[in-house]
């Protein structure tokens, strides 16, 4: 994190030693849309409980240290996971020409499709498709070297980096979720471990001015997801880990306003 922090800063400093156009401040606010997929392969065992009361139950448990002589593994495989997230909200930014500071309150749809049905060859377990609605705050520092096309246009390319912190589940769903999977033991991780990660973002920005102090900003960014300590805690059971890694678009539309430039 040190590294990347030191890398943008670099980055800043180099961009404004060249660049021809005026230092300045503005901030602005907008809305912002989201969008992500995950398509993961995962390994693992089908796992059956041989001596216990759900003797005649069976899923895909994962193995309990405690309680291992309980598990008898009877079927061997891959199972899919397809996930996608939706989102939109409000967004704000502040600009200082080279560098930009956003926060946005984003309400986040998540959709999963489990597909693990042909590990079980008794038919008991049955694919799922659970639906989870997350509110969250995103904070994200970007770099960004403008150039002027004419007088009232400016693009950019921006880089950096976007934090993603969960706020709120809606009904606890996913805590509810996981703890209901068998071999859980009615355990769940924080919704902080489940969500909370960081993403690298890189894309383009154009600012259009309407007055000289008035602009209308829109960006299109492209990240990638970093392992969520969920991600990372969860991956230590499958035999191989998770092959797919979270990606998606961000666009954001806001409206600017310069109250200070200098060299004018």
């Amino acid at each position: 994190m040190k590294k990347l922090c030191a890398g943008l800063i670099g980055v800043l400093v180099l961009c404004s030693t060249v660049s021809a156009v005026d230092f300045g401040l503005s901030a602005g606010v907008g809305g912002i849309f989201t969008a992500g997929w995950k398509d993961a392969e995962l390994k693992d065992e089908y796992k059956a409980y041989t001596q216990s009361l759900f003797a005649t139950l069976g899923g895909l448990a994962l193995p309990d240290p405690a309680d291992a002589s309980t598990l008898g593994a009877i079927n061997k495989g891959y199972f899919d996971t397809k996930e996608t997230s939706l989102g939109g909200g409000i967004w704000a930014f502040f600009d200082a020409t080279y560098a930009e500071l956003d926060a946005a309150l984003i309400w986040n749809n998540i959709s999963q499709k489990v597909n693990s049905s042909k590990l079980d060859p008794t038919g008991n377990t049955k694919d799922e498709e659970p639906n989870y609605l997350i509110t969250q705050l995103n904070i994200s520092i970007l770099g960004k070297y403008p150039f002027e096309i004419g007088k009232k246009l400016q693009i950019f390319p921006l880089l950096g980096a976007d934090f993603q912190i969960a706020l709120t589940d809606q009904d606890d769903k996913i805590a509810k979720d996981i703890k209901s999977a068998p071999g859980n033991n009615n355990k769940a991780p924080s919704l902080g471990d489940f969500w909370n990660s960081l993403w690298i973002k890189a894309g383009v920005g154009a600012d259009y001015s309407i007055t000289e102090d008035l602009y209308l900003r829109c960006e299109v960014l492209y990240g990638i997801k970093f392992n969520s300590k969920y991600d990372d805690d969860e991956a230590k059971y499958w035999t191989e880990d998770l092959k797919g890694v979270k990606n998606g678009p961000d666009v954001r539309l806001g409206l600017g306003y310069r109250f200070k430039t200098f060299g004018k």
